[in-house]
C-alpha cells in the first residue's frame, strides 16, 4: 500500500483518465483511513498536547490526499471548530454543565445531489461539573475527560440545510477527576478507555463553504470499566460548531 501512495505524483494524476484518478484515489484515502484508525487504536493515556498534534497532522494528510479530487466534486473536505456542553447520567451532577472544545477535520463522499457519508476525526473533550444546584450527595467537583472521536454519518441535504446521523468510535487519551473537596483523585478512577456513541445532528449552511452544525450525542457503553459499578454511567454532549468546507 505504502509504495503505490508513494509512486503517484502529479504528472501522473494529469495523464490519467477519471476512472483511474478515481481507483488510486480509493487506494489513497483507504490508506490514509487505515493508518487514522489504527492511530486512534493504539493511543494510550497521554498528554492531550500531543494527540492534538496527531490530529492535526492527520487533518493535513486528509486534505493532502483528497486535494487532487476535491474539482471533481465527488470528494469534499472540511476543517471543524466549536465546543461542547456536556454531562454523565450517573455521576449525581445535573445538567449539561461541562464545557470542552471540538475541533477537528472531516473527509465526505459525495452519493448524488442529496446524498452524503463522511468520516471525521475530532478531538473531544466531554466530563461534567458542579454546580450549587447539585445532589450534596455527589462525591464529585469535576470530571474532565479529553478523547478522540471518529465519527461515521450519513447526510441528507434539502435546500441550505443538512441533517445527520450516525456513530462514533471514541477513544479516551487522558482524564482528570476531582472529589467534592478540590482533590485529585484520578488514579482511583478505572474509566474504560474505549467507547461507542450515536449521533445525530443538523448543519445550516449560510453558503457553499460555511456551516453552523448542531450535534446531540450519547454513549453506547458504560463509562466505568469493570463489572459490579451500580448505576451505568451514560455520557450526554451537544455540541455546537463552525464547518469551512473546501
Amino acid at each position: 500500500m505504502r509504495s503505490k501512495i508513494e509512486t503517484i505524483d502529479k504528472g501522473q494524476l494529469q495523464n490519467c483518465p477519471l476512472s483511474s484518478m478515481r481507483k488510486m484515489a480509493g487506494i489513497l484515502g483507504m490508506s490514509v483511513i487505515v493508518r487514522i484508525a489504527n492511530l486512534i487504536y493504539n493511543i494510550r493515556l497521554t498528554s492531550s498536547r500531543k494527540v492534538l498534534k496527531c490530529i492535526a497532522l492527520c487533518i493535513l494528510i486528509l486534505a493532502c490526499s483528497y486535494n487532487m479530487l476535491l474539482a471533481q466534486e465527488r470528494f469534499k473536505g472540511a476543517i471543524i471548530a466549536g465546543f461542547n456542553v456536556a454531562q454523565i447520567d450517573g455521576d449525581r451532577l445535573f445538567g449539561y454543565n461541562k464545557f470542552g472544545f471540538n475541533v477537528g477535520g472531516r473527509v465526505a463522499t459525495v452519493l448524488s445531489e442529496k446524498w452524503q457519508w463522511s468520516m471525521e476525526l475530532a478531538y473531544n473533550q466531554r466530563g461534567s461539573s458542579r454546580t450549587r444546584n447539585d445532589d450534596v450527595s455527589a462525591i464529585y467537583e469535576r470530571i474532565q475527560l479529553n478523547y478522540v472521536e471518529a465519527p461515521i454519518m450519513i447526510h441528507f441535504s434539502d435546500w441550505k440545510m443538512q441533517f445527520n446521523a450516525g456513530v462514533s468510535y471514541n477513544r479516551l487519551i487522558n482524564f482528570t477527576v476531582l472529589n467534592e473537596l478540590g482533590e485529585d483523585i484520578t488514579d482511583l478512577q478505572n474509566y474504560r478507555l474505549n467507547n461507542a456513541a450515536i449521533v445525530l445532528g443538523a448543519t445550516y449552511f449560510r453558503d457553499e463553504h460555511w456551516g453552523f452544525d448542531f450535534r446531540w450525542s450519547q454513549s453506547l457503553l458504560d463509562l466505568q470499566a469493570g463489572i459490579n459499578q451500580g448505576v451505568p454511567w451514560r455520557e450526554k454532549w451537544i455540541s455546537f460548531r463552525l464547518i469551512y468546507v473546501f
